[in-house]
């Protein structure tokens, strides 16, 4: 029933998928971002033209971060953000301290930056769990702001086969079905996939979501395709694969 960045603050949800590698050691690239090798306080460095990389130390406040200083973006340790300006680790701030702004201050876990954004610094609030909102930022980890794309109202998120709106269902890896209920379940092939009314519909495995036709913002699920075939993007490529940018063809990474 949690949000996925709630389960960051759990210690036994922490402990059922953690990284074992130190620093220096060799990771795999190819992964989900929410999971890696490497152990605590450390990030898989690769490129996209890669099956490993390396685990590196996050970076800590006053460090550079983002791209500052190579082609893989560098994470900020937990309690700290990458301004957007200055590539540098900044402290989140706490509740009634300016966040966001030119310097990109982000504000600690359980707050939101009211009134802040790239160019205007705003105050941190706690977030909340009823009342008005704009976005689901505004809302508690497993709070959804309803309808999707506001203006709404922070709503409890819906497990599958609960009754819904658009954007009321947990977060991540369910939906609002057609038929007014929370559904988990994914696309098959030649079905419709991708982002619909702030919802995102997933592909079955081996299959990917094809927006090649662009008379529509929703993709098509397509079967993944092998090693040495042609490509345009990593997402088509079995295997956990990726495309080489210099040959355009599929690499297997399992």
């Amino acid at each position: 029933t949690l949000s996925c960045d709630e389960t960051g603050t759990i210690a036994v949800c922490n402990a059922a998928v953690t990284g074992t590698i130190p620093a220096g050691g060799t990771c795999a690239g190819q992964t989900l971002l929410m999971f890696s090798d490497c152990a605590p306080g450390n990030d898989c460095a690769w490129s996209s033209n890669a099956c490993t990389g390396t685990c590196r130390p996050n970076a800590r406040v006053g460090e550079a971060c983002g791209y500052a200083v190579g082609d893989d973006y560098i994470d900020c340790e937990d309690g700290s953000t990458c301004g957007w300006d200055t590539e540098v680790c900044i402290a989140d701030a706490s509740e009634g301290q300016s966040c966001e702004g030119p310097d990109g201050v982000g504000c600690s876990f359980g707050l939101y930056c009211e009134g802040g954004d790239y160019s205007t610094s705003g105050v941190c609030r706690k977030q909340k769990t009823s009342g008005a909102c704009a976005s689901s930022d505004e809302c508690a980890s497993a709070y959804a702001c309803v309808p999707s794309g506001g203006p709404g109202t922070c709503r409890k998120e819906k497990l599958p086969g609960e009754a819904c709106e658009p954007g009321e269902c947990i977060s991540w890896f369910s939906r609002c079905g057609t038929d007014g209920k929370c559904t988990d379940a994914r696309s098959a092939e030649d079905q419709p996939c991708g982002s619909s009314g702030g919802e995102y519909i997933q592909c079955e495995s081996g299959l990917y979501c094809d927006y090649s036709d662009t008379t529509t913002s929703l993709g098509t699920c397509q079967r993944e395709i092998p090693a040495g075939s042609s490509c345009t993007s990593g997402s088509m490529c079995a295997g956990s694969g990726y495309c080489d940018g210099s040959t355009g063809l599929c690499v297997s990474c399992s």
